[in-house]
């Protein structure tokens, strides 16, 4: 009997258990773990399109790789710590461990300059005001570690939209605004630093379509998404530091 293309193999599902096995976790981490990657669609083509040989596996390897790579950055991270934080988003076992270095980072020398601007970030609530901000900043990261998933882009625009109400003294530097939002979000907070009015949302009814009735506010803001989301602005890497800045296609 042939697998469904929407189930995991029997192939994958001994795949998962041998490399999730090498990371000394209980029977029901690894259950629950081959069920989140079970219930997406696409986790399930890609697991399935995998071989055993695939650099997609590996997961122990990788995490030993992320947190030396973390360390050559000055950023300690506890194995058990940040295993049981990709335990919250299991994806993280199959990426490359540079590109999840790289946006740890991102956030992390964010916030780093923030620090130097006197910012208190990620702010400190009852339970955390005691900590270190380094500790608060990592405890911060390991209990939302979708963000590590997130694109360059998408990071750099949250960061562009910081730095951009911190030069209009708002104070809305916080680490919902920032990181528990949606792309859509970080790209309103874009369009708003660039000059447009993010007050005034595209109807939904638009579809992102440039229309006859709509008015010179919506078109400005449409286009001013068109080149967010194109890339057209985008990240590029600056002295060690990703920021916004226009590409010049020749």
């Amino acid at each position: 009997m042939t697998a469904s293309k929407d189930t995991l193999t029997p192939e994958s599902i001994a795949n998962l258990r041998r490399e999730l096995g090498k990371l000394n976790i209980s029977d029901d981490d690894i259950a629950h773990v081959i069920k989140w990657f079970g219930d997406n669609p696409t986790t399930v083509r890609i697991i399935n399109d995998a071989g055993p040989d695939a650099a997609l596996w590996n997961f122990k390897e990788k995490t030993i790789t992320l947190l030396a790579t973390l360390k050559e950055h000055g950023v300690q991270v506890n194995c058990d710590d940040y295993i049981k934080a990709a335990l919250k988003h299991p994806s993280l076992f199959t990426r490359n461990p540079e590109t999840i270095a790289r946006h740890f980072m991102l956030i992390w020398n964010h916030a780093e300059e923030l620090w130097n601007k006197h910012i208190d970030f990620p702010k400190p609530t009852q339970k955390t005001k005691h900590q270190p901000r380094e500790a608060r900043l990592l405890g911060r990261i390991l209990e939302q570690p979708n963000m590590l998933c997130l694109s360059d882009k998408n990071l750099v625009l949250r960061q562009f939209h910081a730095d951009h109400a911190l030069a209009q003294k708002r104070d809305d530097i916080s680490w919902g605004c920032l990181y528990a939002d949606s792309l859509t979000h970080a790209e309103t907070a874009a369009v708003s630093a660039l000059g447009g009015d993010s007050a005034s949302a595209i109807p939904k009814t638009h579809a992102g379509k440039l229309t006859k009735d709509m008015t010179l506010e919506e078109k400005a803001n449409l286009g001013l998404r068109a080149l967010v989301r194109g890339g057209i602005i985008n990240a590029k890497l600056q002295e060690g530091r990703e920021s916004p800045s226009m590409a010049r296609n020749v």
